[in-house]
């Protein structure tokens, strides 16, 4: 069975094995099963032996070898070789013995899907190395929030996998460091790289005694929408406990003040302006976040 799995591999070692498969004829069974090898390697060749295999198959038929002449009808049959009176006697001849044919448990692969699945199966494997690299360490952001001043921070973290296959408490990630390298650093997924595009450089110039500095600050109406939907934000006080941010619209209530009716947002705008997010909880892991615009103020 060598050569069908070189054949199947796509390797060229096969072709040696099919000079020595015309030299079984007083053994019917050896003629059988490497002509059936020569079938599933090489079905072209096999064409040219169909006189040969013919007159095989008689001879095995007539000195009671049912099976074989069964078998080698079958593949005649495959052949194209007068198939529908090689198809009718193979099955009046497995059905007098009780056997079913083996001729097509292998199919034939074409040259060019092998090489096909040689590029896939390489391909594969270069993505496997590159996701193991991705998967030994990821970022995940920590939230706070005050819910009597509506405000909050991110601070992001690198983890690594432990050999347990446990994640790390992490390390704080410098902000200088993800603004300068989050588009080729590893453990980033795309949606953290859009989150690392609300970091902004702040150049603060020194009095005449001192240098200018640089600041790095996370624009939070730019990053808290980038991180709704993401998997891997938690309490800042509790690391451990998963945080869901979600947008919402403000919604417009009928309120009853001093015995009139009176239209008002829930929650209310806020009153420095228009475009800022406002995070308000909704439950101790899920907050909403609310962006103020125009329509909003009139």
């Amino acid at each position: 069975m060598k050569p069908v799995f070189q054949q199947q591999l796509g390797l060229n070692e096969a072709e040696k094995y099919r000079g020595a498969l015309n030299t079984f004829d007083d053994s019917p069974l050896e003629f059988f099963i490497f002509n059936l090898i020569l079938f599933w390697t090489d079905k072209d060749k096999m064409k040219s032996e169909s006189s040969h295999l013919s007159a095989i198959r008689d001879k095995a038929e007539k000195n009671g070898y049912t099976w074989i002449a069964a078998e080698l009808s079958s593949l005649l049959a495959a052949l194209n070789v007068n198939k529908n009176a090689n198809t009718t006697l193979a099955q009046e001849l497995h059905s007098s013995c009780g056997t079913q044919s083996c001729v097509e448990l292998v199919k034939e692969i074409p040259p060019w899907e092998k090489i096909l699945d040689g590029l896939l199966t390489i391909t594969d494997e270069v993505a496997k190395s590159s996701q193991t690299a991705e998967a030994e360490q990821r970022l995940v952001w920590l939230f706070s929030h005050n819910n009597r001043y509506k405000y909050c921070s991110i601070s992001p973290k690198m983890q690594k996998m432990t050999k347990r296959g446990a994640w790390t408490q992490g390390r704080p990630v410098a902000l200088k460091n993800l603004h300068d390298n989050y588009s080729t650093m590893k453990g980033l997924s795309n949606q953290d790289r859009r989150v690392c595009q609300a970091i902004k450089a702040e150049y603060y110039s020194g009095s005449w005694r001192s240098y200018g500095k640089t600041e790095y600050e996370i624009n939070d109406d730019q990053a808290l929408p980038a991180l709704v939907g993401h998997p891997l934000v938690f309490l800042e006080k509790t690391p451990d406990v998963r945080v869901e941010l979600v947008m919402a619209e403000p919604e417009l209530e009928i309120r009853e003040e001093k015995g009139k009716l009176r239209l008002a947002l829930s929650p209310a705008p806020p009153s420095n302006g228009e475009g800022e997010i406002q995070v308000f909880k909704d439950t101790p892991t899920r907050f909403k976040l609310y962006r103020f615009t125009k329509k909003h103020q009139t």
